[in-house]
C-alpha cells in the first residue's frame, strides 16, 4: 500500500498507519492511547491536552477515509487493513474467493516478561482454513523480510530504491563548496517598518519593496519546525508583487508560508481551496501552488527554495503573487542570499538550538525542518567532534526544502546512551532503526554500535537523492528497537 503512492502526500497518515500496525504486530496495540499518537507520532509536546487539540481525532478520520478510498480503487487487494471507529487497533481482513465470509486476523501473540512477576503467555486463536493461514504466513514473512533486511541484502535494497551509491565516509568537500558571501535580504511580509533579530541571530526587515495586497496579522499558534515564531506573525495577502533591488549575480531564494485559514475541521475548507502562483521576473516558480496540500497540516511552517535567481535588466527581482483559484495569494517571509549558479548552497545542520562553528571555521545551522522527536544536548566528550553533541531522538522526520537536482546527504550518529560503558548499558542490538529518504530505504536495522564499536559514532553518506513533488528531501527516522536518533545532517547539491 505504501509503495503504491497512496500516502505520498500524507506523511502524517503514513506515520500513524505504520505506528499502529507495528504496535499491533508486537502485541502492544491495545496499549496505544491518543496521547501516544500525539506525542510519539505527530510531534506534540508532553503537555498535549486532547481537550484543546483534536489533531489525533482529525488525522484518524483522514486515515480511515484514505484507507476507504484506497480499497475502492484497488478492490482486488487480498488483505484489507481496517481501523474501526473508537479504537486504535487495526484489523486485517483477508479476502479469499473460496470463503463465504472474510476472516479477521488476530494480533501476533508474544511472551511478555514483566520484572518481578511470572511471565504470562498470550495465545492467539487458530484460524481454521489452511489456505488462509498459508496466505497470511507468506505475506507476513515477506513483510518481515522487507522490514528486517540483514546486512547482506542492504546493497540490493538500496539499488532497488534507485539510490546511486552506497553509504561512504568520504568527507564532503568544504572549501570547494564554501557558500558565496555578500549582503542578504530578509523581508517579513506584512510587518511594520523596522528590523527584527530572530532567535538565531539573523536580522529581518519589516515589509518593503511591495506593491498591492494588504498586511494581515496572524494570532494563531504556529508549529514552526525550528523557525522563529515571529517570522509567521503576519503576512501579505491578495494580488501583489515585490520589486527587490539586487546587485548582479546569482541568488538563492527562500520563501516561507504558513496556512492558517484552511485545513481539516475549518469552515473555509481543506486542500485546493487556496491556490495561487508565484512568478520571478515573469518566470513561473510555483504554479497552482497550495500550501496546505504540501505542508499537509494547517498552522505548520512550510518552506520552498529556488536557485539561479537573478535580477532583471532594471536591477530588480520582480516577484509576483497572484490568485489562481479559491482564496487569496499570500506570503509570510522572503529571504535572498548570494548563490552559486546551478547549485544550492550547502546545508549543514546540527541538532542544537543555536548555530555551531566547527574546527574548519564552517558554520552549522541550528535544528530546522523537523517533525516530531525530542531535541537534547549531550555532555561534551563526543569522540569525533562537537557536531555530535546535539541529538534528536524518537520517531521523527525532516522535510528539507531543495530545488530540483541531485543531492548528497551525510548523516551523523553518536550512540551516547547505550553501550557497555554508557549510562544505559546494553550493547549491540540495543538500538535499531530505519532511515528513509522520500520513502526509499537508506538504512535498514541500523545499529550504531555494530557499525562502529570502537567509538560508537557513525557517518553515513548517500548520493543521487532527488526531491519529491513538494520540493523536499523527506528523511524519516523509524524506530525498531528503542528510539531512532540523529546528531547532524549535511545536504550538498551535486547537480551538474
Amino acid at each position: 500500500m505504501l509503495a503504491s503512492g497512496a500516502f505520498s502526500r500524507a506523511p502524517n497518515l503514513e506515520r500513524i498507519l505504520i505506528y499502529l500496525c507495528e504496535k499491533h504486530f508486537s502485541g502492544e496495540g491495545h496499549q496505544v492511547k491518543e496521547f501516544h499518537l500525539a506525542t510519539e507520532v505527530l510531534g506534540r509536546p508532553e503537555t498535549f491536552d486532547p481537550k484543546k487539540d483534536s489533531i489525533v481525532r482529525v488525522e484518524l478520520h483522514r486515515l480511515r477515509k484514505r484507507l476507504k478510498d484506497y480499497y475502492e480503487k484497488t478492490p482486488t487487494e487480498p488483505i484489507r487493513i481496517l481501523l474501526p471507529e473508537k479504537t486504535y487497533v487495526p484489523e486485517f481482513q483477508v479476502l479469499e474467493a473460496a470463503l463465504e465470509v472474510p476472516v479477521i486476523v488476530p494480533a501476533i501473540a508474544e511472551t511478555v516478561e514483566v520484572p518481578g512477576s511470572q511471565a504470562k503467555k498470550a495465545r492467539s486463536p487458530l484460524i481454521a482454513p489452511a489456505v488462509v493461514a498459508a496466505v497470511i504466513a507468506s505475506i507476513l514473512l515477506a513483510w518481515m523480510v522487507v522490514r528486517r533486511s540483514p546486512a547482506n541484502t542492504f546493497e540490493k535494497s538500496v539499488e532497488s530504491a534507485g539510490i546511486t551509491s552506497l553509504p561512504d565516509t568520504t568527507p564532503l568537500p568544504v572549501t570547494a563548496v564554501a557558500p558565496p558571501t555578500g549582503p542578504e535580504i530578509r523581508i517579513l511580509a506584512g510587518h511594520p517598518p523596522g528590523n527584527y533579530v530572530d532567535h538565531h541571530g539573523k536580522t529581518w526587515s519589516g515589509d518593503v519593496y511591495f506593491t498591492g495586497g494588504e498586511a494581515v496579522n496572524i494570532t494563531t499558534e504556529i508549529r514552526t519546525r525550528g523557525w522563529d515564531a515571529n517570522l509567521f506573525s503576519a503576512m501579505r495577502e491578495g494580488n501583489f508583487g515585490y520589486d527587490i533591488p539586487l546587485q548582479p549575480g546569482s541568488y538563492e531564494l527562500t520563501i516561507l508560508f504558513v496556512e492558517t485559514a484552511y485545513g481539516e475541521g475549518r469552515p473555509l475548507g481543506v486542500e485546493s481551496r487556496r491556490v495561487f502562483s508565484v512568478l520571478a521576473n515573469e518566470r513561473p516558480l510555483l504554479d497552482q501552488f497550495d500550501v496546505l496540500s504540501e505542508s499537509l497540516d494547517p498552522n505548520t511552517a512550510w518552506t520552498r527554495v529556488f536557485k539561479d535567481i537573478s535580477p532583471a535588466p532594471d536591477g530588480k527581482l520582480h516577484l509576483k503573487f497572484s490568485r489562481s483559484s479559491g482564496g487569496k495569494a499570500f506570503v509570510n517571509a522572503i529571504w535572498l542570499r548570494p548563490g552559486t549558479p546551478g547549485r544550492l548552497r550547502p546545508l549543514r545542520m546540527v541538532c542544537r538550538q543555536q548555530t555551531y562553528r566547527d574546527s574548519n571555521d564552517v558554520l552549522w545551522d541550528p535544528d530546522h525542518y523537523f517533525h516530531g522527536g525530542t531535541q537534547i544536548t549531550r555532555p561534551h566528550g563526543a569522540p569525533s567532534g562537537d557536531q555530535f553533541q546535539g541529538e534528536r531522538f524518537g520517531h521523527f522526520s525532516y522535510e528539507i526544502p531543495v530545488a530540483k537536482g541531485k543531492y548528497a546527504a551525510r548523516l551523523y550518529f553518536w550512540e551516547y546512551w547505550w553501550g557497555p560503558n554508557q549510562p544505559g548499558k546494553g550493547g549491540v542490538g540495543s538500538r535499531l532503526f530505519d532511515v528513509f529518504c522520500n520513502h526509499k530505504p537508506l538504512l535498514l536495522d541500523f545499529d550504531i554500535i555494530r557499525r562502529s564499536p570502537r567509538d560508537q559514532t557513525a557517518v553515513e553518506t548517500f548520493h543521487g537523492l532527488e526531491p519529491d513533488v513538494r520540493g523536499v528531501l523527506a528523511l524519516d527516522f523509524v524506530p525498531k528497537n528503542n528510539f531512532a536518533l540523529i546528531n547532524a545532517i549535511e545536504i550538498l547539491d551535486e547537480s551538474k
